[in-house]
């Protein structure tokens, strides 16, 4: 596949709980730790691909974080030529979810939504029917250390921060 350039970027800017704590004294001193830790943990990374290669994480891995911790893992992807940012990796869902707010900035349009009549059952249990479904092409990392894969998404008319939901592994089909 030739690499071309995103058409634009689909980012979120939110507000909520950080470190357990609505204020926005807490947020900020929540984002400062972050940034300090970054800062100290910044290391030269090796270009060699990484395909076939298992990413694993050890208990080395948590020094300097706070326990019980409520960070998510939260990405960038290249979703049908455009970057997204707010990409919640969730292996507890069996779906892969485009919140509509995303999808409409996207600009591919409804109208390209096949239907769908299964509903989702959410953190409540509640019951939710997707607009619909649309297979998109998505990227994950960067040149040379990236994978391609086609994904069927489903788009979901409910609030969220994140744009995205990755769930199920991905297929190629």
């Amino acid at each position: 596949m030739l690499h071309q350039q995103p058409l634009g970027e689909i980012r979120v800017i939110s507000r909520g709980f950080a470190g357990g704590k609505e204020s926005s004294f807490a947020r900020k001193a929540h984002m400062r730790k972050i940034r300090a830790g970054e800062a100290l943990k910044m290391h030269t990374v090796s270009k060699t691909p990484w395909l076939n290669t298992a990413i694993t994480f050890s208990d080395s891995n948590l020094e300097g974080y706070k326990h019980p911790h409520d960070d998510p893992l939260v990405v960038r992807a290249v979703v049908a030529n455009r970057t997204v940012y707010q990409v919640l990796i969730d292996n507890g869902s069996s779906t892969d979810i485009i919140f509509a707010s995303a999808f409409d900035k996207m600009g591919i349009g409804r109208e390209k939504l096949e239907p769908i009549s299964a509903h989702l059952l959410g953190f409540t249990k509640e019951r939710v029917l997707p607009l619909g479904s649309i297979q998109l092409v998505l990227i994950m990392g960067d040149s040379p250390c990236q994978a391609t894969t086609t994904i069927r998404f489903l788009v979901v008319d409910a609030p969220s921060i994140y744009n995205m939901l990755l769930g199920s592994p991905p297929s190629t089909q």
